[in-house]
């Protein structure tokens, strides 16, 4: 007793779905120990208790009523959760095994098949050359105790063999081995007295129970008559069912490649060239069936056997039910067979394959060659004799699915019988609400396959997607009159009206399995390793981040960076650590691992360690400014990468480092580096690369730009070199091919240098260059943001804002987690570089960074739906013949709600596409719309002289007025002179400068109508129509 309470706390093995063959046998031998496997084995019901039991019977009875209760609560918790919804409503335990059973381990046919499978894959296992002993003997023990698992008793090994056996026998030895099988099953079932248990039919103990003849609930196929089987039916006692040689060699390739055994269903179907007609013995898969037709057919042997009917029979493909005419019904053929010449002349096409064999329709392949012409017009065609081997079309054509795909269309409504006459007579109601997804849990699910029209948006949807998806009829709806239906690809039900039923289709459950299992990404082998190491110790167990690490060593050894001293008794030594990143391509791949030795500059001091630490960059205003003059010169534009461009800066102060891990040098662990050059980390290192490369350049003869500390420009004309420099990146241009080529030769010899050929990837932006110009865009980046806020199946949307929507500070609505905000207008900022569509939104949702509400993440979720929609977009810049700077100007008065002040918005190009932009608030507060417009202008100026003089610097000088054209005529009237003095005495003084540089000849405000402004998509919410227009104009398009 004490043995068993304490087996009974043992926890029973769980099983979750996998490898249902070992959890039974462990399962069963718990459920033994705790002596609770006869209500598993029979759902036995309890007798009543008599009149005055004993205490024995009322022990027993007490037993044998919680046993069950016992069992079916041991099953409970024994399976995860996942299968506990499944089985929690079934009856008894008995239920409950018998289910788990049939839905994990299959039916007997299908356990059978994978035991030969396995019996196969033993049989024909080799051992490779490469292969040694222990592999090769480990994978024959795993299949070996594969079928362990799978044959748990004698009768299943048995039937395996036999089968096995058959496959690989003539008649003679299948017959025999019938025989030995059947005397041996019988022989153990024998009692020591001769006789065998009562058979479960006639009660009898002088037979087997599968001998028995007597078999009520049996109707014999052979003779028709009910209570026997057809195997021991009296009229066909005397008939051998012997088959031919030749029908042994089909048997043979027929188990090989369509699983059949000798307990083959009928409704599997052998493909027989060497047949004259369709065959089948089983009259149940007949659609139509003429018994009047009777005759007999010769088989291998010279045997005849007896025709007792011809009919249409369905049978079941990938695609639905096929309906195969004139199939003869032969009772006594062992298969089901499909005459290949028969199917040829009834216009099918049949396609034998070295392991498969597939049999298309003609008339279906007419209808797809047509382009999935209609049945109509096919029927059309071939009356007219239009088309030359058109097949002869009797009946109409099964659904096509794909017809369903890109034609499908809503219903249309009925016209209702009544209609109202006065006023209020009918009313019609609406209520909505969040819509909840309906559990799946006890869902009765019909098997009609069908066609849903897909509703969705026709923003969302593209040209070329499909107009429907395929699902399962479960029900109608008790809401409306329309119908509820389950897509077992992504587990949703919906209800709809709008579907097209195809009942002679089933849906493909396996199928539909595999689509649900994640498809491999198509970088999946590199992106498993392509996500960088935090740690060295993490770092040091990687061959590729091994050899990064050295790679930086030996750059840092090569440029002479350090050199190993004793560590200074009075000078601070800074620590070292190793970053990891994997650098990119535009597409995705790889383009290297990077390991980087940096310093941990926040330990340096101000004034001791370090004195200057500004380096400056190039704008980005700059960058597509020397894309749209290439684009207008016909120039290509290189790129180069300094490698380690940091390690090239000489240092003034005395810095010591310690030794990196991981490469310290043996015997002189104690000892430090004293650094020559910068290193990544250090707060001086930018500056001074930036002091190498201005040196080095202007050394070269480049003359730097005053108005852009990064821009270098050598020659004039026909000998023009541009360089611009952002960081360790250097972008190359120029008029002439060869000095371009040389230039990054005179490079390489000094610094050490990738040349990444001509400018396709810089600053996460998306550079085409070819004969039609320059289209920047940054697509890659865009779709990063689409998954960062899993935003990647969300509905697009025609406009980056609502045109009526306001915000402020106090909005009334819940505040949202700032952090998120933040990261999300900040992501967005950045895909401003090419994006000035969405600029104004952008801007204006940055504004309230510090008071974010549910309203401010809506809007900006809003400007992500519209990317979605667009993430191939970007600009075009191109050849224009009138070459000249154009500039731009709007104001929105008093758009801000918390502070009454205005955006100003300017852009300018070149006759192309816009390469510089802008959208900001203004920093006064303006009490007219002239005098928003004026400050507007004024800044446009001010960014209008700059451009001006880095085209000078460029030898492109702009010797007429630049034109910044206003939609308002005030604006422009006060900039000309001080007529209104009295409206604008209280202007600040720095917005005299624009008067200054129209009287000198730098710029020149010109009226434009309203509808010809561009700018304004940079200042206001605009409506949909109005919003693309400006949008084509300002050179935004899609590649």
């Amino acid at each position: 007793m004490e043995t068993e309470t304490t087996f009974s706390h043992v926890a029973p093995p769980i099983f979750d779905g996998d490898n249902y063959q070992a959890w039974a046998v462990r399962m069963t031998v718990h459920l033994e120990a705790l002596d609770l496997w006869e209500a598993i084995e029979e759902d036995y019901d309890v007798p009543p208790l008599p009149a005055n039991p004993t205490m024995a019977q009322l022990k027993a009875y007490k037993e044998r009523k919680t046993r069950k209760s016992k069992a079916k609560a041991y099953l409970f918790s024994a399976v995860s959760s996942t299968i506990f919804t499944r089985i929690m409503n079934l009856e008894s335990a008995k239920d409950i095994w018998d289910y788990l059973k049939k839905e994990y381990q299959g039916n007997e046919r299908t356990k059978n098949m994978k035991v030969l499978n396995l019996i196969r894959e033993f049989e024909m296992l080799k051992m490779k050359e490469t292969e040694n002993i222990k592999d090769y003997s480990d994978k024959l023990l795993g299949i070996a105790q594969e079928q362990r698992r799978m044959i748990r008793k004698e009768e299943s090994m048995e039937g395996a063999l036999q089968a096995k056996a058959e496959n690989s026998g003539g008649g003679k030895d299948k017959k025999n081995n019938n025989k030995k099988k059947n005397n041996k099953t019988d022989n153990n079932n024998k009692n020591k007295d001769g006789t065998y248990p009562p058979c479960p039919h006639c009660k009898k103990t002088n037979h087997p129970q599968r001998k028995c003849w007597w078999r009520p609930d049996v109707k014999c196929r052979k003779c028709g008559q009910i209570g026997h089987m057809e195997r021991i039916c009296k009229s066909q006692q005397h008939e051998e069912a012997k088959a031919s040689i030749e029908q042994h060699q089909e048997e043979q390739l027929f188990v090989a490649t369509c699983f059949t055994t000798s307990n083959s269903s009928s409704d599997s179907w052998l493909i027989d060239s060497g047949c004259t007609n369709h065959m089948t013995n089983d009259q149940e898969l007949f659609k139509e069936l003429d018994k009047t037709i009777i005759s007999k057919v010769k088989i291998g042997n010279g045997e005849f056997i007896s025709v007792k009917g011809k009919g249409t029979v369905a049978i079941e493909s990938l695609t639905g039910l096929k309906y195969i005419t004139d199939v003869l019904y032969v009772p006594d053929i062992d298969q089901n067979l499909l005459s290949v010449g028969q199917l040829i002349e009834k216009g099918f096409k049949v396609i034998f394959e070295d392991k498969w064999c597939m049999i298309k329709d003609a008339k279906e392949l007419w209808h797809r060659r047509l382009g999935h012409f209609h049945h109509v017009g096919l029927l059309y065609m071939q009356k007219q004799n239009l088309v030359k081997g058109v097949p002869l079309l009797e009946d109409k054509l099964a659904d096509c699915v794909a017809c369903q795909y890109g034609k499908q269309t809503r219903r249309p409504f009925p016209q209702t019988a009544w209609r109202a006459m006065h006023k209020l007579q009918l009313v019609h109601t609406d209520v909505g609400g969040p819509q909840k997804t309906p559990s799946l849990n006890g869902s009765n699910m019909g098997g009609e396959s069908k066609q849903l029209q897909d509703a969705e948006d026709k923003v969302k949807r593209d040209k070329l997607d499909k107009k429907a998806e395929p699902g399962v009829f479960i029900g109608y709806s008790n809401s409306s009159k329309a119908y509820r239906i389950f897509q077992p690809q992504n587990g949703k039900i919906l209800v709809s009206r709008d579907v097209k039923f195809m009942e002679d289709r089933q849906w493909n459950w396996e199928e539909s399995i595999k689509m649900q299992l994640p498809k491999v990404p198509q970088y999946f082998d590199e992106d498993i390793d392509d996500v960088p190491v935090r740690e060295f110790e993490e770092a040091e167990k990687d061959d590729k981040w091994i050899e990064a690490m050295k790679e930086e060593l030996r750059m840092i050894e090569k440029n002479d960076t350090w050199e190993l001293v004793d560590s200074p008794q009075h000078r601070k030594v800074i620590g070292v650590k190793w970053v990891y990143r994997t650098k990119l391509n535009a597409d995705g791949s790889v383009n290297k691992y990077k390991a980087r030795l940096v310093v941990k500059g926040y330990s340096q001091v101000f004034g001791v360690d370090f004195s200057e630490t500004f380096a400056p960059v190039a704008r980005l205003d700059t960058i597509r400014m020397l894309l749209a003059l290439t684009a207008q010169k016909g120039w290509k534009t290189y790129q180069l990468d300094v490698k380690s461009a940091f390690l090239n800066g000489y240092l003034q102060e005395e810095i010591y480092v310690e030794q990196p891990e991981g490469f310290q040098v043996k015997g002189q662990e104690e000892k430090v580096y004293l650094l020559k050059k910068a290193l990544y980390g250090l707060k001086q290192a930018p500056r001074a690369w930036y002091s190498r490369i201005d040196e080095h350049l202007q050394s070269l003869g480049f003359v730097k730009s005053p108005s852009e500390a990064t821009l270098y420009v050598k020659g004039t004309d026909a000998n023009l070199i541009v360089v611009s420099v952002y960081v360790d990146d250097l972008l190359v241009t120029g008029s002439n091919e060869k000095l371009v080529k040389e230039f990054k030769a005179e490079m390489l010899k000094v610094f050490e240098m990738t040349d990444l050929g001509l400018m396709s990837y810089f600053l996460g932006m998306e550079v085409k260059q070819d004969h039609d110009g320059v289209f920047i865009s940054q697509k890659k980046y865009a779709k990063e943001i689409l998954n960062k806020f899993h935003m990647d199946d969300c509905k697009r949307t025609s406009t980056p804002m609502n045109q009526k929507e306001k915000f402020s500070k106090d909005d009334g609505t819940e505040k949202v987690d700032e952090s998120q905000y933040r990261s999300l207008i900040g992501c967005l900022m950045y895909l401003t570089a090419t994006r000035p569509d969405i600029m104004f939104s952008v801007s204006l949702l940055s504004r309230f960074m510090h008071c974010a509400s549910e309203v401010h993440l809506q809007a900006a979720k809003r400007i992500v739906r519209y990317i979605k929609g667009t993430t191939n977009y970007g600009i075009k810049y191109s050849y224009c013949q009138n070459f000249k700077l154009h500039g731009y100007s709007d104001s929105d008065w008093a758009g801000s709600i918390d502070d009454m002040r205005s955006t100003t918005g300017f852009c300018f190009n070149f006759g192309s596409g816009i390469f510089s932009w802008s959208s900001k608030k203004q920093d006064v507060i303006a009490q007219s719309t002239a005098e928003a417009e004026y400050v507007a202008a004024n800044a446009t100026v001010n960014q209008a002289i700059w451009i001006r003089k880095i085209l000078a610097d460029l030898h492109m000088k702009q010797n007429e007025p630049t034109q910044i054209h206003v939609d308002n005529q005030a604006a422009i009237a006060i900039s000309n002179d001080s007529v209104f003095h009295g409206k604008t005495k209280h202007f600040k003084i720095k917005l005299y400068h624009l008067r200054e540089e129209q009287k000198d000849g730098e710029v020149k405000l010109l009226y434009c109508k309203t509808e010809d402004q561009i700018a304004d998509v940079l200042t206001k919410a605009l409506p949909k129509a109005r919003f693309e227009t400006l949008r084509g104009k300002i050179g935004l398009c899609s590649y």
